[in-house]
């Protein structure tokens, strides 16, 4: 969908609130920006928890990459974590791929 020229700004958000009206009353209140930064701090101990474990990952937005021997441990990891900053228990898929070296 491409937002037409004559839109203005408060036009735009007028018909963002209007389609999501079960958030609307977040918007302009820094609400995604902690979400964006809890995400951060989640991963970034991960991250850190993986090198402690002498487990090399490399982020890739809200995953990490493992050495494939690494995933369960991984994901238990994931799942502690998010768990400690969030009391929420989230779902962590699991993708294999092939080496091609």
């Amino acid at each position: 969908m491409t937002v037409p020229k004559k839109f203005t700004l408060d036009m735009l958000m007028q018909a963002i609130c209007k389609r999501h009206p079960a958030i609307a009353h977040c918007f302009g209140k820094g609400t995604g920006l902690r979400i964006m930064r809890q995400e951060s701090d989640i991963l970034v101990s991960v991250l850190l928890s993986l090198k402690a474990k002498g487990i090399v990952a490399l982020p890739i937005h809200d995953a990490v990459l493992v050495r494939a021997d690494h995933g369960y441990e991984a994901r238990k990891v994931m799942i502690e974590l998010f768990q400690q900053h969030t009391k929420l228990s989230p779902e962590v898929s699991m993708e294999s791929y092939g080496s091609s070296l």
